[in-house]
């Protein structure tokens, strides 16, 4: 764990939050080997013999290496000694570091060492906890002003910068199946570069964790909580992936953020193996997904078999295969395929593929593709299965009728909006979302709060249940100015909204006390303000947030982040939103299209 010490992560509260979380979850954390490294203008290794935990300054930047014994450089927190020195240490870092003045962290050289040290032991993950951008030696990267990209990003945004460190330390993370995982808490409003330092975590299987503008008082809970997950989750390292197929079939594609396998040939060029890969970390929050091909005409056949097997290196070291098989119906009917269509894991599939296309073209091209998909569907669909193919309107098969609404919600995604860095992100996490979260991220649950039925937060009678309001429909035309909305979109936080309009005392109401719109907005920028139980309709909201929360199929912390009426909006994707088209036009444009293929 490499956590930056520099003035601006020290000041912010990021390296006080760290350390605190750190030494609450250790005790808890399925790893039996652990590291702390520090670094500002020098890299700070901890060696752990003795009784406690002693520093070794590493200064070289340009030509490093690790200062104490690969060994000694890691504790067992499963150990009460070991746990004892790390708790030790993580009380003195934000101490120790308390009114620093220096600037520039060395980040990238930390990164690499930190790789290196981890490839010592055979493989397995680095969290790089960074506060500034790492501005210092080898790897540094030039801070830029904020970049707001109307639209998608395009492939010059997409690009790394012109330092090739960053493509040699991926190399290193892949070859010593090191997984590196990302918090970036930059406490300005400033371009993070993101796209480069991301290359070790896309091409590893680690995650990003973005808190743009940390304030430890408003983001330290969701830090906390983050933390909690990457160190309590099952994982598996070292993971080399096969997907075997029957006679007939064969994987097209793999839409992941890793590469599939290269088998090289001899003086010829070298074949990617789709149905393979290797990569450093898979957890019980990843997700890929493989797209399947027809070579030869299935036949007589009854069924189609897949086989996925997974060799890996579990926590504890020991090293194990999974595997999973699945028997598939095979059909020679058009109509059977239509019918037995899964919408949910076809939009999943499309948001996958949407984040694959936006990384290696614009992302208007990606979104131009997906119509075009959805226009070959309900083509097929048209002339294959309909009983009256010369309709003059769109005919949707049943089983997905949703999936236009879906495809376009995709480039509708409030992640991918705002920032290049907000962008990036949400591209990572398309790849990631598995199929139970992807419908709800794609159209958000809205619920309105005001003005509902008695029953509305009483008791089931079924365990601790609650009756919960209805949801409506996500458009402008179902919401008000005055009203108050609660927005659950899938994953990440659930937003309490409160409309232009709404009067003072539904606030007091929510709040416990007088606030105006305006002091509400200020105060949300450093803090989250807290729902009162003292009244009704405050302890009625609360429970709902629970309810939400306990149904809710995402493993991460959903904290409840209180937002005004444009925040609502963004999340009405049946509207005309970010130069997108409302739905029933895209739905026009659709036919449209429809047509023009026919004809």
């Amino acid at each position: 764990f490499a956590i930056d010490v520099s003035r601006e992560a020290v000041a912010s509260g990021l390296v006080a939050q760290v350390c605190a979380s750190l030494r609450t979850l250790l005790a808890t954390c399925r790893f039996t080997a652990f590291s702390i490294l520090t670094f500002d203008e020098s890299v700070h290794f901890y060696s752990f013999e003795g009784t406690d935990a002693r520093m070794v300054l590493m200064g070289d930047t340009e030509d490093p290496f690790i200062p104490v014994n690969g060994k000694a450089a890691f504790a067992n927190p499963q150990r009460p000694e070991d746990l004892e020195k790390l708790e030790r240490l993580l009380d003195a870092i934000p101490l120790q570091f308390q009114g620093t003045q220096i600037t520039d962290p060395i980040g990238a050289t930390a990164m690499s060492m930190a790789v290196e040290l981890v490839g010592c032991r055979g493989g397995g993950q680095v969290m790089m906890a960074f506060g500034a951008l790492p501005t210092g030696g080898p790897g540094a990267l030039r801070s830029r002003a904020p970049v707001h990209v109307k639209g998608m990003p395009t492939g010059p945004d997409l690009a790394t910068t012109h330092t090739h460190f960053y493509t040699r330390l991926t190399d290193k993370a892949v070859e010593e199946t090191v997984a590196v995982d990302l918090l970036v808490a930059p406490a300005q409003d400033v371009n993070f570069e993101i796209a480069t330092l991301s290359m070790a975590t896309r091409k590893t299987g680690g995650d990003i964790y973005h808190y743009p503008q940390f304030f430890a008082s408003r983001d330290g809970e969701q830090l906390h909580y983050d933390l909690s997950r990457v160190l309590t989750r099952e994982a598996g390292y070292g993971c080399v992936v096969k997907l075997r197929v029957s006679q007939g079939l064969h994987v097209g594609n793999l839409i992941a953020p890793w590469p599939a396998e290269v088998e090289p040939v001899p003086d010829g060029e070298d074949i990617k193996d789709e149905s393979t890969f290797t990569v450093a970390r898979l957890t019980s929050d990843t997700s890929f997904s493989m797209l399947l091909q027809h070579l030869d005409a299935l036949g007589s056949l009854r069924s189609a078999y897949l086989q996925l097997a997974c060799m890996y290196t579990d926590q504890q070291g020991n090293r194990r295969i999974r595997t999973v098989s699945l028997r598939l119906g095979v059909t020679s009917s058009v109509a059977s395929v239509f019918r037995y269509l899964d919408c949910d894991a076809m939009a999943t599939v499309f948001m996958k593929f949407y984040a694959h296309l936006a990384w290696t073209k614009e992302g208007a091209c990606a979104a131009n593709v997906l119509v075009q998909d959805c226009v070959d569907i309900m083509h097929v669909y048209r002339f294959k299965v309909s009983q009256n193919p010369e309709a003059s309107h769109l005919i949707l098969p049943q089983a997905v009728k949703l999936l236009p609404l879906y495809l376009q919600a995709i480039s509708k995604l409030r992640e991918l909006q705002g920032s290049l860095d907000s962008k990036l992100v949400g591209l990572l996490r398309m790849f990631t979302l598995p199929v139970e979260e992807t419908v709800k991220t794609l159209y958000p649950r809205v619920v309105p709060l005001m003005g509902q039925d008695e029953n509305v937060a009483a008791p089931t009678g079924v365990e601790d249940y609650i009756h919960l309001p209805p949801s409506i429909q996500c458009s402008v035309n179902a919401v008000r100015s005055d009203g108050v909305y609660l927005v659950d979109p899938g994953q990440g936080p659930i937003f309490l909204t409160l409309g232009d309009q709404v009067a003072s005392e539904v606030c007091e109401q929510l709040f416990g006390r007088v606030v105006t719109l305006e002091s509400l907005s200020a105060l949300t920028r450093s803090a989250r303000p807290a729902l009162t139980s003292e009244t009704e309709e405050g302890e009625a909201v609360a429970l709902i947030v629970q309810q939400i929360r306990k149904f809710s199929t995402s493993k991460h912390f959903r904290p409840l982040v209180i937002a005004n009426e444009q925040m609502l909006r963004s999340f009405l994707v049946e509207d005309a939103l970010y130069g997108q088209l409302d739905y029933y036009a895209f739905l026009r444009h659709i036919h449209k299209m429809v047509t023009n293929k026919v004809e």
